[in-house]
């Protein structure tokens, strides 16, 4: 079975996927907006390049 839970991306996609680390969970989900704004948050190609990279290395 594989357990995990929604993650802030309040310090970016790398800070969830630590964040998710420390917690040692095997699958974590974020989500781009927030259902109570219209707003979503910009996307960052770097940041989230950087979180793949470390998801890599972890699993």
């Amino acid at each position: 079975m594989i357990i995990g839970s929604h993650i802030s991306i309040k310090h970016g996609y790398l800070g969830a996927a630590k964040i998710a680390k420390s917690m040692n969970a095997s699958t974590f989900q974020y989500f781009p907006k927030n259902p109570r704004r219209l707003s979503v948050k910009k996307f960052n190609e770097d940041d989230a390049t950087l979180c793949k990279n470390i998801v890599k290395i972890t699993n």
